[in-house]
């Protein structure tokens, strides 16, 4: 199902340096040229605020939250990290506003709301390509990914044949955090589900990160994007958002998330999988 041609070559042009991925610097440029002529990559990508935030809206409308969350399971049992973040995608867009560009009070050319600038230039997408190929994305609350997410989603074609030990291994993971006395931490969650899959340390921590963030496990933040959407001034008010890409390595996520506090969000739950038999113990 992936493309290992993209992949590769993803691999190959881009590198993550001090925590952010970055093209590399001895590539040659007739070789990106190609590659973007071949279709392998994408011309640099150039959109305004107001068309950014349309477009999300109407790529989520197009999909099926059934698909959705089937291609997240599948993400787990078969370690498909580019399907991994497309619940989170899915879960932010939900709830997130349509709106015009506000700026912020500090940031001028960045929209208080969205984060995103009043107009985006030249941006290199292909950036977004590596993270979610790689590593099932790296700032998942940035607007222009989940955009990408949700549109590189609708592009697969194949079908999502997950079993019912799939469903079970998903369901075991959150059986495993439900077993935890209160009040339930961070590293212990960790300690659990690392047993149940085949995973990093790092994809760990963010698939526990991501479903705090959607509400299918509250935290202590208050931070929760399945009742709404929280704009960066919230954020940050909540000194929840860090600078992009802050949270990608193992060590500074593991130091951010350690003290939180966590419990399973049975509405979020059963919004999400409640439609699932073998989940329907659960609820």
């Amino acid at each position: 199902m992936i493309n290992i041609k993209i992949q590769k070559m993803l691999k190959k042009c881009y590198s993550i340096e001090d925590g952010f991925p970055k093209l590399n610097s001895n590539l040659s440029s007739d070789l990106f040229k190609k590659n973007i002529d071949d279709g392998v990559f994408y011309p640099a990508y150039t959109s305004s605020h107001s068309a950014l935030v349309s477009a999300l809206k109407t790529t989520y409308a197009s999909v099926k939250k059934r698909r959705v969350t089937n291609a997240f399971i599948y993400s787990i049992s078969h370690r498909a990290l580019y399907l991994r973040s497309i619940l989170f995608s899915y879960g932010i867009s939900r709830v997130f506003p349509v709106h015009k560009f506000e700026a912020n009070k500090t940031k001028k050319n960045e929209c208080r709301i969205c984060g995103e600038p009043h107009n985006i230039i030249n941006f290199d997408i292909n950036l977004l390509s590596y993270e979610r190929y790689n590593y099932g994305g790296i700032n998942f609350i940035n607007t222009l990914y989940v955009w990408f997410d949700l549109r590189e989603f609708c592009f697969i074609k194949e079908n999502f044949n997950i079993t019912t030990e799939d469903i079970l291994l998903f369901k075991n993971i959150i059986l495993s955090i439900e077993k935890l006395k209160a009040p339930i931490k961070f590293n212990d969650i960790v300690r659990n589900i690392s047993k149940l899959f085949e995973c990093s340390r790092m994809e760990c921590q963010r698939l526990i990160s991501n479903l705090a963030m959607i509400g299918i496990l509250n935290d202590n933040t208050g931070v929760n994007f399945f009742y709404d959407y929280e704009s960066r001034g919230e954020l940050k008010s909540k000194q929840y958002l860090k600078p992009s890409y802050e949270n990608f390595r193992s060590k500074t996520m593991a130091s951010d998330y350690v003290e939180r506090t966590y419990e399973v969000n049975y509405e979020a739950l059963k919004y999400y999988f409640g439609s699932y038999t073998e989940f329907k113990d659960i609820f």
